[in-house]
């Protein structure tokens, strides 16, 4: 994040003191504190920064503080209840921020309504981190089927909280990464400094507490026969899921996909035109490409 956003003017501060509301009565007062420094020049803390950061996401997600348990803070918004985690090393308000407060996974949805009839069946959240990509999906569809993968702990088990809060039953989490076969992984060691949010798997020679499934067999082993939307965002190893075609036989029978493809680490020709050859109709927005098959499209 920008080391701007902790230099508020006095225009912004007055501003968003109308928005206080969302805090208890203790953290508004830290708050306060916060912006009186500000305005003197005096030095703030790192905590009080991250009140700061935190109550910007408040606002853009138009939520509600609730708790705060350390490093977790609990708050809400319209019938959707977050937990995200908050200091160093650690990026779901950032991700949260990405999903809710700008809407990146808006044009998803606007597809299926757009194209499709009915409710969705089936949704894939591959690299579901915590979970609110599944949280925004669900919010729309609440009765679909969520399968949502995730390979790191730390983040599963917080993805796994953030479902049973917002009573998500109806889904698979898996605690594996995915991959064109069975493996083994380890973190490359340069993602380290990106946060949770930005980690990158590799295939490790030697056994490991984490593991990639064969995504195909485990859609199979689901008996899953089509998909209503596919989010991918693996942190570049798309490379891996599409190399030499492997991924044709499922996005033959995906209504819709929201897919980042990191362009330092996979072939955006190579799997854009594997997706046109498939049916999806395409468009960019940011670092998102999303699409609606249209051999599948309702009449």
């Amino acid at each position: 994040m920008s080391s701007n956003i902790f230099q508020p003017s006095i225009k912004n501060i007055f501003r968003k003191l109308f928005e206080i509301y969302r805090l208890n009565f203790r953290l508004s007062l830290i708050l306060i504190a916060y912006f009186l420094k500000s305005i003197l020049k005096f030095k703030t803390t790192q905590a009080e920064k991250s009140l700061y950061y935190y109550y910007l996401i408040l606002i853009n997600c138009d939520s509600y503080h609730k708790s705060y348990l350390p490093p977790k803070y609990y708050f809400a918004g319209k019938d959707v209840f977050f937990t995200a985690r908050s200091g160093v090393g650690y990026s779901d308000l950032e991700n949260l921020n990405q999903i809710f407060g700008r809407n990146e996974y808006i044009d998803t949805i606007n597809l299926y309504k757009a194209h499709f009839r009915g409710i969705p069946e089936y949704i894939v959240d591959a690299g579901a981190n915590v979970g609110y990509a599944t949280l925004f999906f669900h919010s729309f569809f609440p009765t679909a089927k969520y399968i949502c993968i995730e390979p790191d702990l730390n983040n599963f088990l917080l993805l796994e909280e953030n479902c049973r809060n917002n009573n998500i039953q109806s889904s698979y989490l898996i605690n594996n990464g995915i991959w064109n076969k069975d493996v083994y992984l380890t973190i490359e060691q340069d993602s380290l400094k990106l946060g949770t949010w930005g980690y990158t798997y590799i295939e490790s020679e030697l056994p490991t507490n984490m593991m990639a499934v064969d995504f195909k067999k485990l859609i199979k082993d689901k008996k899953i026969s089509s998909l209503d939307i596919l989010k991918i965002d693996i942190e570049g190893t798309e490379a891996i899921l599409f190399h030499n075609g492997y991924m044709k036989e499922i996005l033959c029978t995906t209504k819709v996909i929201a897919i980042e493809i990191h362009n330092d680490k996979a072939d955006r020709e190579d799997i854009t035109n594997q997706l046109l050859n498939a049916g999806f109709l395409l468009h960019n927005i940011g670092d998102m490409t999303f699409g609606y098959n249209q051999l599948l499209k309702s009449n």
